[in-house]
């Protein structure tokens, strides 16, 4: 088995303590020979890998994160470096996260502090150690490293069974191939108010999919799966703002935004990190392995980067672009929809017939969108909503490849409304996005015929279980919205709308 690298480490309080333009200026120096070795350094920064067997290197990794959780566990509860301590992280603080546009940087931020406390846990031989990630879009069975019993320090009993690998259609790769092909920040992120589809999605399927621990906010990082479906997340925005060419938003409301007193260093103190730390992260003190996460594989940009590339490098990452969303026209669809068990749902939509033919014509830089807003959480996880256009006889088992489909989204639901030591009645509302122009460009290719006395929406209630299909499920949207969004595109320091 090959050694780890025993390159020198960047210090955590010095990346932390400087701003997003003095870490470019780092970045800069050292392309520019004005920090000898830094580039080599940043080249050769910690691998996170992606899980499988028959791996030596992957398995090195799962042994220090074993020895890294035990060492965890064994601490006080009261210690910030124990494993308790780390679940309330999560628990009491990321109300800041979920249903917003801080869910990538806060996770981010999470487990960047989270990874510095596995290496000094687990001792000699860890310096440069990785968290390793589940690439669920690829491998959707649960990774057998962390099955067994009680004697595997990654095993959790209050997990699903599983039996059958994580459902193609919200984690595979096509669908994720065009979450990671959204064109802006606000659908695939989110805004102050809304969550992005990632998220909504994917994200919050896999934690329903595992369930146990794994289905509530307040007891998810107990689950030691937790930090690896997390890595994948943070490398799936990575791969959308890096590898992709998307650009953040520029937003000061979400680029000034610091996180603190909330996570803890390596030494066990309290540590204050940024927003716009969190954007350099992956290049400067981690890296990916790189796996397939759609339909392409990636390569790592900094092979080979010079002055120009990383100009454009910069530009893209830290100036970020004004992202916003904004519409043409915009309609109530509904003031109130209640979705209950397995019951499908079907809204009549009342346009005026100039709207529906903007609607039946939308122009290819134009995206058709319906915002449901202010959502009571529901109690369960277990639960993910398809989302049809006008197929009154949908149900759940009407296949996703149905043209009729416009898509589906899901909840990390009893973390939504309840977060430790706050009042349950204090429950967070969430705003979800579904993006209905690929399926009226579908209909249309299709010759279907719609008209405003018929135009509906089906929603869906689906099992992620089937097994436990007879748990009960409830659902409140306060209001619905369709709306007609001239979507931009975002690549270096252009703004280009896509034709």
């Amino acid at each position: 088995m090959e050694p780890y690298p025993t390159f020198p480490t960047w210090s955590r309080r010095k990346f932390i303590g400087v701003t997003a333009s003095g870490i470019a200026g780092i970045v800069l120096a050292s392309l520019t020979g004005g920090c000898e070795g830094c580039l080599e350094k940043i080249k050769n920064r910690p691998i996170r890998r992606f899980l499988r067997t028959g791996e030596p290197l992957v398995d090195a990794d799962i042994n220090i994160y074993k020895a890294a959780v035990s060492a965890m566990k064994a601490l006080p509860a009261s210690n910030p470096c124990s494993w308790e301590y780390q679940r309330l992280i999560h628990a009491n603080y990321c109300g800041s996260a979920h249903g917003s546009w801080h869910f990538f940087s806060w996770h981010r931020a999470y487990l960047f502090n989270f990874e510095q406390i596995c290496r000094a846990q687990a001792g000699a031989g860890a310096e440069n150690w990785g968290l390793p990630y589940w690439n669920w879009s690829n491998y959707p069975n649960f990774p057998t490293q962390f099955m067994g019993n009680a004697a595997n320090p990654l095993y959790d009993n209050s997990r699903n069974t599983m039996a059958v690998p994580a459902f193609d259609g919200i984690v595979g790769p096509t669908n994720l191939n065009n979450i990671l092909n959204l064109p802006d920040f606000t659908t695939f992120a989110g805004s102050n108010f809304s969550s992005g589809q990632l998220e909504s999605g994917p994200h919050n399927y896999i934690h329903g999919y595992v369930c146990g621990n794994m289905c509530s906010v307040p007891t998810a990082a107990l689950d030691p799966i937790f930090y690896m479906h997390h890595c994948m997340v943070d490398y799936c925005w990575y791969e959308w703002n890096i590898l992709r060419n998307h650009a953040n938003t520029n937003d000061p409301a979400w680029q000034n935004h610091n996180y603190t007193g909330m996570f803890a260093d390596k030494n066990c103190n309290p540590v204050d990190t940024s927003v716009l730390a969190t954007i350099l992260m992956p290049l400067l003190s981690y890296q990916y392995e790189i796996s397939p996460v759609s339909s392409s594989i990636s390569t790592e940009p900094f092979a080979g980067m010079n002055k120009s590339d990383f100009k454009k490098f910069q530009d893209i990452v830290q100036k970020g672009a004004s992202v916003s969303l904004d519409f043409k026209q915009r309609v109530e669809v509904a003031q109130r929809i209640q979705l209950n068990d397995q019951k499908a749902f079907s809204q009549p939509i009342r346009l005026e017939a100039a709207m529906l033919d903007q609607v039946m014509n939308v122009a290819s830089d134009d995206r058709v969108l319906l915002t449901l807003e202010e959502m009571d959480a529901p109690t369960t996880s277990e639960y993910f909503v398809r989302v049809f256009l006008n197929l009154p006889n949908a149900n759940t088992e009407t296949p996703m490849d149905d043209p009729h489909y416009a898509g589906s989204f899901a909840f990390f639901a009893a973390g939504e409304a309840v977060h430790e030591g706050h009042d349950p009645q204090d429950k967070k509302k969430l705003t979800y996005i579904v993006d209905l122009t690929e399926t009226v460009r579908r209909l249309k290719q299709g010759g279907e015929q719609l008209n405003p006395a018929d135009l509906q929406l089906q929603f869906v209630p689906v099992p992620i279980d089937p097994q436990k299909g007879n748990q009960p499920f409830s659902l409140g949207i306060s209001r619905a919205r369709l709306g007609i969004s001239p979507i931009k595109i975002f690549r270096n320091t252009e703004t280009v709308i896509e034709k």
